[in-house]
């Protein structure tokens, strides 16, 4: 029964879109969802957010006069806690400049507890990089534009069930958990920074994600300028930061420059260790996978305060 409910939603949401109302489909989404469409286009990449999803949909109804969908067959199959729906279409569509044409595809939807967590488009993407290749030609801008991905768009969304993410209290309970295999063995990736209380005068410990390069470490205040660490280095820059090959004493600050910064994102946000599977899990549904973590730790750097630890024996 419920998979029949379900092939009736998806072809209601189709309907929608050929009505050009991207609205229904934006309601069944998940905030976390991940939505991939292939191409090195205005349209292609990866999103991992609705408001990036709703802002990609934006485009493709500023860039297409018409889309209309006829929906060829809906498969469903899993249990309704994690269905898995595959949608056969084809597509006419209408750009702004250039001829009309048709495509053919397929969406592989995964749907857990009734929220649509992955949105996996399969069609002829050359069709879709030559039509927009005309609109540019054409003088249309925005077809020619990078493709929409999150960053920016804002803070990643965490997973609402999760008491460890959904709080300031419950991150705090997470680092106290953490704290003394954190101390005896730091996996590769993470550490212990421990400051001065800015009030208090006591040392103060916490759990972080931390990034070696040569005699520099990267962090990133994930809560922004709210985190009690980050006031605390503020107050007292001087630290000592626990990681794998020793507690080093050191020198926190925010980054300086752009170069800086760039060299700080590039490690940060593109090295990929073992424990940071687990902590995608915590953060986001579904399998995790690198390109995820990648996103989720750009999402973290760029909508947090980066900082890099000077380290001296």
């Amino acid at each position: 029964m419920y998979q029949v409910f379900v092939r009736r939603r998806v072809q209601a949401t189709f309907d929608a879109l050929s009505r050009g109302d991207y609205t229904v489909a934006l309601g069944g989404l998940a905030d976390d969802v991940h939505h991939v469409f292939a191409g090195d286009h205005a349209l292609g990449g990866e999103r991992h957010s609705r408001d990036a999803v709703r802002r990609w949909f934006e485009r493709v109804f500023r860039l297409y006069d018409e889309l209309r969908f006829e929906v060829r067959r809906v498969t469903v199959a899993g249990p309704p806690w994690r269905l898995v729906a595959s949608v056969e279409w084809l597509a006419h569509a209408r750009p702004k400049a250039g001829e009309p044409y048709v495509n053919e595809g397929a969406h592989i939807i995964e749907i857990r507890r009734g929220k649509i967590v992955y949105l996996h488009a399969y069609e002829d993407s050359q069709k879709v990089a030559e039509a927009l290749r005309r609109m540019a030609e054409g003088g249309i801008d925005e077809a020619g534009a990078a493709p929409i991905v999150d960053g920016a768009a804002g803070y990643v969304a965490e997973r609402k069930g999760n008491p460890f993410v959904r709080s300031a209290a419950g991150g705090r309970t997470l680092s106290a958990l953490q704290l003394p295999w954190f101390t005896a063995l730091p996996p590769r990736g993470f550490g212990v920074i421990t400051t001065t209380g800015r009030k208090t005068g006591k040392t103060r410990r916490k759990c972080v994600r931390a990034i070696r390069s040569g005699d520099k470490a990267y962090l990133v205040s994930i809560g922004g300028a709210r985190a009690a660490w980050l006031m605390n280095i503020r107050a007292n820059p001087d630290v000592y930061l626990r990681i794998r090959g020793g507690t080093f004493a050191g020198r926190a600050r925010e980054l300086a420059d752009e170069t800086e910064t760039q060299e700080a994102m590039a490690a940060y946000c593109e090295t990929v260790n073992p424990l940071d599977f687990v902590e995608c899990t915590l953060h986001r549904r579904g399998r995790p996978t690198r390109s995820k973590i990648k996103q989720l730790h750009r999402t973290w750097f760029e909508k947090g305060i980066p900082l890099v630890v000077e380290l001296s024996r």
